[in-house]
């Protein structure tokens, strides 16, 4: 990954660019090629990007490396808040590992949100 950062930088662009023909000024030869990701067979078990051109796909394969680098710090992040409090993340921040329909707060939202939608208010099912 370092070379490939190596050469990006040779032909002026930044880090996280490809070069591609509508970048101004960057002509690529054999030898400043990088390696490209095949595109006629990625992995999409649920066709995500199915319709997509190639340059839409590369966008998108960007997109889902980025995506998930954010979820590595994540992950390191639980891992560095155990070892400094030395508290399992689940006992650190139970609300997280909670499931959402448990939470008494939201459980009163959707009590509030739907208790139109009952017959609560009704007679024999007649509203009143």
């Amino acid at each position: 990954e370092l070379q490939d950062i190596k050469a990006r930088k040779q032909l002026g662009l930044k880090f996280n660019e490809w070069p591609t023909s509508d970048v101004p000024g960057c002509v690529r030869t054999p030898a400043q090629r990088l390696p490209e990701v095949p595109l006629s067979a990625p992995f999409d078990p649920l066709k995500i990007c199915g319709g997509l051109s190639g340059e839409e796909r590369r966008a998108f394969q960007e997109k889902e490396l980025l995506n998930g680098r954010i979820a590595m710090l994540a992950v390191a992040n639980y891992v560095a808040i155990e070892a400094a409090w030395q508290v399992p993340i689940v006992q650190f921040t139970p609300s997280l590992f909670r499931p959402l329909f448990l939470d008494p707060a939201f459980r009163l939202f959707l009590d509030g949100a739907f208790q139109s939608a009952t017959m609560m208010g009704s007679v024999d099912g007649v509203a009143i």
